[in-house]
């Protein structure tokens, strides 16, 4: 219906991957891994159709695509260390006055983790990526267990890779954390963005790319 790109298929994929795993999915089908493009094929009826551009590899080179590092980063993240748990998390626009976000398809979603003591938050904007809905913010007030510490946030984009150091505004900063929630100010995409602690970034082994 719209103009497919792979930056769309990549956010289409981490959504889909997300969401599958906050339903504690125990498997992930992805179809197809390469495209299809050797040769037109059928579905039901005679109408052959054009190739298939939706593989995480490029069917005529075999060179990982834009979703494969994606998708990579994704299931790199989420592996048997990182375990679904229900955290609790309240988005708020930043001026109620003229509100940005205000039907239910437009509301952010989160799906939340946990790995190695820090807890993680994963969240975006329900809009249709293939509209490319510009950045935003939203407040988020965020709530985990005794259990878990997040001494050090950063966010980690899922799209591009960076990660980059979250700010607290005084104005949003509670003193009683237990009762009132942690409230941080973030950017909003419609795709997701991880917030967690620096240690579950510096963990992983790999080097990721500072904003």
């Amino acid at each position: 219906m719209y103009t497919m790109d792979q930056v769309v298929q990549a956010k289409w994929i981490a959504r889909r991957f997300l969401v599958d795993l906050q339903l504690g999915f125990d498997k992930i089908f992805y179809f197809h891994a390469v495209d299809l493009m050797e040769r037109p094929y059928r579905q039901a009826g005679a109408t052959v159709n054009a190739p298939v551009m939706m593989g995480l590899v490029h069917g005529g080179s075999y060179a990982p695509k834009y979703s494969f590092e994606v998708a990579r980063r994704v299931c790199h993240l989420f592996d048997e260390r990182t375990r679904r748990t229900e955290l609790m998390c309240l988005f708020t626009e930043p001026d109620p006055s003229a509100p940005r976000h205000a039907t239910l398809m437009a509301a952010p979603y989160a799906a939340t983790f946990e790995r190695d003591g820090a807890p993680l938050f994963a969240y975006w904007l329900g809009e249709d990526p293939q509209q490319r809905a510009g950045q935003t913010t939203i407040d988020a007030e965020l709530w985990w267990d005794d259990r878990l510490a997040m001494p050090e946030p950063v966010l980690l984009d899922l799209l591009t890779g960076e990660v980059y150091a979250v700010e607290r505004p005084p104005e949003l900063t509670y003193t009683d954390w237990r009762t009132r929630g942690v409230k941080y100010r973030l950017p909003l995409t419609d795709y997701p963005i991880v917030l967690t602690d620096a240690s579950v970034v510096a963990g992983l082994g790999v080097e990721w790319r500072d904003r």
